[in-house]
């Protein structure tokens, strides 16, 4: 599980696409048949972190630690015990970690410090597509393994951050026999990663160099996939199936953790973006269970009362939520009169009534109110179009031809006040096209293009080709950092916004560097109020996730990402 989920993974909404269905028969009565809206692009924790893969390696891979979903404490996965941290002699940070002599890999080798070096340098590494953990483990400075036990290791901190413990602790460790069997990585240390004329000097270093590139290979998410956890990768049939199957004498069987346990024989991923069929098949037994049921989907078809006696739905809330991401550095964009008029335009109240039924909460900031430090002061803005079109002509935003769409001089350039929003599936694109009808009441026009993620994902917000993109964020339920997806530091990679601010970036590194507790908190009480006033991203609410789980299995919902931990669940019998 991880902490920061900052530089965060923009993800999917809930899609209602209709393809045609396809089946997949449980090979025992053991085996779990869980429904996929969407194919990953990959399974790799490291380098995609996003939440529909996450519903399939969260069985492959292990942390070193996580936090426990109910009592919100850092349980041992990996490790024999949760380090304490302390500081030394030169006022340095560390941590005194000793990995489980059980613990072990696919091929039955043990996991060591070694494994965890090598997953640490990996994300350090600046030419590696690890941009969206890269931030939560910045503060590590050194990882010293003991010389007469690989297991046993000390992680050195050079300056307190926030979360620092939680963040070096909840990284998917990856085996170094398999995703660096040439040994790139002990061509350089950590200590030359934050070195910048060591680090300039390694740029043309050609293992340096070959090192990303063997990471970033397309292969070792797809074709090769291995980890220390309770299920292997068995089959990959493109936009059919995805298998996982139990280990044999896995070390952690007899685990009572439940990211430890294996109680299904396989676990199978079947990709059914229809989500009416896939309902069917529930009540049918083709399928065991379905993550994110639209509460449209489920109504539908629990009123024809086929099948739905078959089936438990389990409700939990989720630390995710709808916004939309802007662009800050599109003119147009930079202009906090058009944001504030959009923030005016779009009616969260509405949107929670027509596609949830009620069931999500409204937002103010990036902080849902379920979340710790959030700022309760700040009121949710509400539609209202009349002042929508006061702020704009304020902002000295007029229609001086007549055509029905504003316009302003912008640098220098007569500009109309026309607007392209990217959305993924119907979801998004609903909301948005409710967006553009009343923002065309208010003078702007809307252009909503959808695409799928991965296309949006590369040629938009890496790029900066978009005014804003209706996007879903996941947080864990701990104090979020938000230097991946505010601090200027990061523009164009997890702040995807370009969004840059003096003060806002002042108030990050006192939320990151503060020991303090309560001037943390205050700090960032005033973060999300100043985002609050800047308008840097509108944020819409937080729903409610449903699981739709076959009574033929015994199973409760977690809150922990993506809602569900399927190899817990047992078969009833």
């Amino acid at each position: 599980m991880k902490i920061i989920k900052i530089a965060f993974s923009i993800v999917v909404l809930s899609s209602l696409s209709i393809f045609g269905c396809k089946e997949n028969k449980i090979e025992s009565t053991n085996d779990i048949v869980i429904r996929l809206a969407n194919e990953p692009e990959h399974i790799h924790p490291i380098l995609f972190p996003n939440a529909l893969a996450r519903e399939v390696y969260q069985y492959i891979f292990n942390p070193l630690a996580e936090i426990n979903s109910e009592t919100l404490e850092l349980d041992a996965l990996l490790l024999t015990r949760i380090p304490e941290l302390t500081v030394d002699g030169e006022g340095k940070f560390k941590m005194e970690a000793e990995i489980k002599p059980e613990a072990s890999w696919e091929d039955g080798s043990p996991v060591t410090g070694y494994d965890y070096l090598f997953t640490i340098k990996m994300i350090k590494h600046p030419l590696t597509g690890a941009d969206a953990y890269r931030p939560s483990v910045e503060a590590i400075s050194d990882i010293i393994i003991n010389s007469t036990n690989p297991k046993k290791f000390t992680i050195i901190f050079d300056d307190y951050q926030l979360l620092m413990k939680e963040n070096a602790l909840t990284v998917e460790v990856l085996p170094l026999y398999i995703y660096d069997a040439r040994r790139l990585s002990e061509y350089f240390s950590l200590g030359d990663l934050k070195d910048v004329v060591k680090l300039k000097q390694l740029e043309s270093d050609s293992s340096f160099t070959e090192f990303a590139e063997m990471i970033n290979d397309p292969k070792y998410s797809h074709d090769i996939v291995s980890g220390s956890g309770p299920y292997k990768l068995d089959k990959w049939e493109a936009g059919q199936v995805i298998i996982l199957l139990q280990k044999e004498n896995y070390w952690g069987e007899n685990s009572t953790l439940a990211s430890l346990m294996s109680n299904p024989d396989k676990i199978l991923f079947t990709i059914l973006p229809d989500e009416n069929a896939a309902m069917s098949q529930l009540s049918t037994g083709e399928i065991d269970v379905i993550n994110g049921v639209t509460n449209e989907t489920y109504k539908v078809f629990s009123d024809s009362n086929k099948g739905s006696d078959n089936i438990d739905l389990m409700k939990v809330q989720m630390p995710r939520y709808y916004f939309y991401v802007i662009n800050h550095m599109r003119p147009v964009m930079a202009d906090k009169s058009v944001r504030i008029a959009l923030s005016l335009l779009v009616d969260v109240d509405q949107y929670i009534t027509v596609f949830e039924s009620g069931d999500a909460t409204k937002l103010t900031s990036f902080v849902p109110p379920f979340m710790p430090g959030y700022n309760k002061d700040l009121k949710p803005r509400s539609y209202d179009l009349e002042e929508a079109k006061s702020v704009l002509e304020s902002g000295g935003w007029n229609d001086t031809n007549g055509n029905g769409i504003r316009d302003k001089v912008v640098n220098g350039k007569p500009t109309e006040l026309k607007l392209v929003v990217y959305a993924s599936a119907a979801l998004s694109s609903n909301i948005c096209l409710l967006l553009k009808d009343a923002a065309a009441k208010a003078g702007i026009a809307i252009d909503v293009i959808q695409k799928d993620f991965a296309t949006i994902r590369k040629e938009h917000l890496r790029t900066g080709d978009f005014d804003m993109v209706a996007s879903a964020a996941s947080l864990d339920i701990v104090l979020d950092d938000p230097y991946g997806w505010y601090h200027s530091d990061n523009v164009g990679e997890g702040n995807l916004s370009r969004y840059s601010n003096k003060s806002a970036d002042s108030l990050i590194n006192i939320i990151r560097s503060e020991p303090s507790m309560p001037k943390v908190i205050k700090a960032h009480h005033e973060l999300q109020a100043k985002l609050y006033d800047d308008v840097v991203g509108i944020y819409l609410y937080a729903p409610k996730d449903r699981v739709a789980l076959s009574k033929d299995w015994i199973g409760s919902p977690s809150l922990r990402r993506p809602g569900y931990q399927a190899n817990s669940f047992k078969i009833r019998n």
